[in-house]
């Protein structure tokens, strides 16, 4: 059975979401220096918003690969950009009940990234031609 080989674009959205996944525990950590009293939250969200655009690039990558133009490639990316929007925008709420929602979004982020890697990493490894298809 013939493999087919990753596209540049679902190279490239490896390494995105590889860099993506680094900042998530430098997330927490600088949370938590904010919240102990250790330094202020500026750290944070100045990583937040990158990490906000590197999954802009993540969704915006998912157009151009062939093997990536499928419902669920894409959708993976608009629920990583999605996610990641309603992560940036869940402070802005005073209300603490709502900001406790905050880390419990982080963990969603977390999930859909980390499916993204296994996916992209899996047609790094020479996923068969007829899985590939059929995996849409």
């Amino acid at each position: 059975m013939a493999t087919t080989a990753p596209s540049t674009a679902r190279k490239i959205r490896f390494w995105l979401v590889a860099i993506f996944l680094i900042g998530i525990p430098v997330q927490f950590y600088l949370a938590g220096r904010g919240v102990f009293g250790a330094g202020t939250y500026d750290a944070h969200k100045n990583v937040g918003d990158a990490m906000h655009a590197i999954s802009i690039l993540v969704f915006l990558v998912s157009f151009f690969g062939a093997d990536m133009r499928n419902a669920r490639d894409i959708g993976l990316g608009f629920a990583l950009f999605a996610f990641m929007t309603i992560q940036a925008i869940i402070p802005s709420f005073k209300h603490p009940d709502i900001g406790a929602l905050h880390p419990l979004n982080a963990l969603i982020v977390l999930g859909i990234a980390v499916h993204m890697l296994m996916r992209d990493r899996s047609f790094g490894q020479g996923q068969p031609a007829a899985q590939a298809s059929s995996s849409a």
